[in-house]
């Protein structure tokens, strides 16, 4: 009896230690025909979720506490064959049981995503404290006062989350807390007890969305607009800065199917690890207004180390003012509509601005841009390097 037991522990053995070894059989012969991994132009690993893979480390008595928990990591993302099983499992949760595999990602109605991070500005819960509002005032004052004295025109402007107008299509069972969310609540607050120039535009493109039914601003698969979203979304700016900008009657475009960041692709079916299955959505090309006669140092939609580093556009039927654009990953959309509109453009990364590179650009209009999810608490030049 007990020798069959013995028996019986050490074939379960032999087959655990045959399943292990079996990986790499199986690699040798057929790793080569699996798709494990997408390499950008930068050569930056992104995988199927939409982040970059762990890189093998390397050992040395500086790195040696650290060594093991970060080869733990470097196995984990490169077991043989995990993308592909990742894969599977991800067509079978959406497909079969229509089911995210991605708790940051949220299964709307008719096929649209949207990005859990915004879930707490759409059920307009988490208000800000009287005492935050006051953090958030204080610091756009002290921002505006810099670029005050250096005859600097500050403008903030707050991309809207997708979700903010294209509620419809959240799932049926994400309730509304309050009347505003903590964004609009900001906003109102710096408008009464400031001249801060700040724009939002969520009426704007409301009424666009009414106006024009048949258009789509924002993408399904993505957490950020399109380049028509993009375009209605730079509208206010121009009427705040005096710009004339030809309207929608006046422009040709054409629905076609392509990411904003070709280096990304559609970011939400990535996290959800269907990239290549999900990947039939809407973008535009517009004519008439973008694009035509500007000249790009870099171009952020297509290239990882402009959209992180800066980017510098020339128009020569611009108008004489120059732009400082600080701008997230919603900035993108709006880049060709500003490119074609300044004589010259600085466009760089809202992480990575700096105060010698203010001063060095010497701009006349500084855009600070970002998306509704983040803090407004966030602009303050006191927080910026020098």
């Amino acid at each position: 009896m007990l020798k069959n037991k013995k028996w019986g522990q050490m074939i379960m053995i032999a087959v655990f230690v045959a399943a292990i070894c079996m990986q790499f059989v199986w690699w040798f012969l057929f790793g080569l025909y699996v798709d494990i991994q997408n390499v950008d132009d930068q050569e930056a690993v992104l995988n199927i979720e939409n982040r970059v893979m762990a890189s093998k480390p390397v050992f040395s008595l500086f790195t040696y506490p650290k060594y093991f928990a970060n080869y733990e990591k470097y196995f984990n993302d490169n077991y043989k064959f995990r993308t592909p099983l990742i894969s599977i499992n991800s067509k079978m949760d959406y497909f079969i049981f229509n089911r995210s595999t991605n708790e940051d990602v949220i299964l709307g109605e008719d096929g649209w995503l949207f990005f859990r991070d915004t879930l707490a500005d759409y059920e307009k819960e988490r208000l800000y404290t009287q005492e935050e509002l006051d953090e958030i005032l204080i610091n756009l004052l002290e921002t505006q006062k810099y670029m005050d004295e250096k005859g600097i025109e500050f403008i903030v402007y707050v991309a809207p989350n997708k979700n903010t107008i294209y509620g419809e299509y959240m799932p049926q069972g994400v309730k509304v807390a309050n009347e505003i969310s903590r964004t609009e609540q900001a906003i109102e607050y710096v408008r009464e007890n400031s001249d801060i120039t700040i724009i939002y535009p969520k009426e704007e493109l409301m009424l666009a969305k009414e106006q024009y039914p048949n258009l789509q601003f924002y993408f399904k698969l993505d957490s950020h607009w399109n380049y028509m979203g993009g375009y209605f979304g730079v509208k206010p700016v121009m009427e705040t800065l005096g710009i004339p900008m030809p309207s929608i009657e006046e422009m040709t475009y054409e629905a076609v199917n392509e990411p904003i960041f070709h280096w990304n692709g559609y970011d939400l079916a990535n996290m959800l690890g269907l990239t290549g299955y999900l990947n039939q959505d809407t973008n535009y090309r517009l004519e008439g207004y973008s694009g035509e006669g500007v000249t790009y140092e870099g171009d952020a939609s297509v290239s990882l180390e402009a959209f992180e580093g800066s980017m510098r556009t020339y128009c020569e039927a611009g108008e004489p003012r120059k732009l400082y654009f600080a701008r997230d990953s919603f900035g993108e959309s709006m880049t060709p509509y500003l490119a074609k509109t300044f004589g010259e453009m600085y466009s760089i990364s809202r992480y990575t601005v700096t105060k010698s590179s203010i001063e060095e650009e010497a701009p006349d209009v500084f855009l600070y841009e970002m998306s509704e999810r983040y803090e407004l608490a966030w602009i303050n030049v006191h927080s910026w390097p020098e």
